[in-house]
């Protein structure tokens, strides 16, 4: 048996928030030290976001539901949501009349409950915000690092104009991408995780031991679209490019990951800018290496779509940030 949580679409803000030039100092100015970027960056959008931790904070994610609560009273955290409106499903027998009909009857009482469709919508779109203001950092050995990149992610794209949401979302992929996430499991990234309160769309299994294909599928197409796919090992070394394209050795060194990224980005620059030998190339892949695709296209796109994009933001993070042995995070 397993549960599934009646649930809305998730719904995304779309305010941006405005670009500011000037930097201020942290107001002690008697210390002749320099400020390092992360701190000028603290200071110059304190009042927009609040750093994620250096470690998981159980502090800050009270104050994230303390915060919702306040002005949403009828907010719930996972498990009182599951406790709820979950359904118990027959996975032999998952959509008989009898589920559907109690599907939907759960979705109409948790829309009802938080005031329609419309008050939902505002409801999430707060959660979300919330959520990207003040992150709750990681439980890892490496949860300073995370934080370090991740915070440093977020300051770049709001340095870029973005709106605080984009920001966020744009440091979720490129963490996923370069850095070491392995303490949170395969199917625990956080852009893949399945809960009401930072992932709310229909549909949502909770999953008690393995994951369902459905996860997998989402899994192995999000990795697709980041570019660490399995199988497209097009050879480039005549090129001057002596790696695959889909794969990085991740370094606990801001300088061999500088390297090692620029070396990539160059790589995908170079794929974008001559599509003939990428398809070239491809079409000589066997049937099994190209995982039955017919096109370059399956790789050239995510590249143009996302990957580019986040090696470029991750070369940014470590060239201008200490990631590794780094200072402490003001919290």
């Amino acid at each position: 048996m397993i549960n599934s949580i009646s649930n809305t679409t998730q719904i995304y803000a779309t305010s941006k928030v405005a670009k500011t030039t000037a930097i201020s100092a942290y107001s002690d100015i008697s210390s002749a030290k320099p400020l390092s970027r992360m701190e000028q960056m603290q200071e110059k959008y304190k009042d927009v976001y609040s750093p994620a931790p250096a470690t998981y904070s159980k502090e800050r994610a009270n104050l994230q539901t303390e915060l919702i609560k306040e002005k949403y009273p009828a907010y719930l955290s996972i498990d009182e949501a599951i406790a709820k409106y979950a359904v118990k499903i027959d996975f032999d027998n998952p959509s008989t009349d009898e589920t559907k009909a109690l599907i939907e009857k759960k979705d109409k009482q948790f829309i009802q409950d938080h005031g329609g469709e419309e008050n939902l919508k505002k409801e999430i779109d707060f959660i979300f915000n919330t959520r990207d203001k003040y992150p709750v950092g990681w439980a890892t050995s490496n949860s300073k690092e995370l934080a370090n990149f991740y915070n440093a992610s977020v300051y770049e794209g709001l340095e870029q104009g973005k709106s605080l949401k984009m920001a966020s979302r744009d440091a979720n992929s490129a963490i996923s991408s370069y850095m070491d996430l392995s303490e949170l499991g395969e199917y625990n990234m956080p852009m893949f995780k399945s809960s009401v309160e930072n992932l709310i769309e229909r549909g949502v299994i909770e999953q008690s031991k393995e994951p369902s294909q459905e996860t997998i599928e989402k899994t192995n197409f999000l990795n697709q679209q980041h570019g660490i796919g399995e199988g497209d090992t097009i050879d480039l070394r005549k090129y001057g490019f002596n790696l695959e394209w889909n794969h990085i050795e991740l370094k606990q060194s801001d300088s061999e990951m500088v390297a090692r990224l620029g070396n990539r980005i160059a790589m995908y620059e170079f794929m974008l800018d001559n599509p003939n030998i990428v398809e070239s190339e491809f079409q000589k892949l066997d049937w099994a290496s190209n995982n039955g695709r017919v096109s370059s296209n399956a790789i050239l796109k995510p590249i143009n779509d996302h990957a580019l994009a986040n090696a470029k933001l991750a070369l940014d993070v470590f060239s201008k940030y200490k990631i590794y042995d780094s200072i402490d995070i003001k919290a």
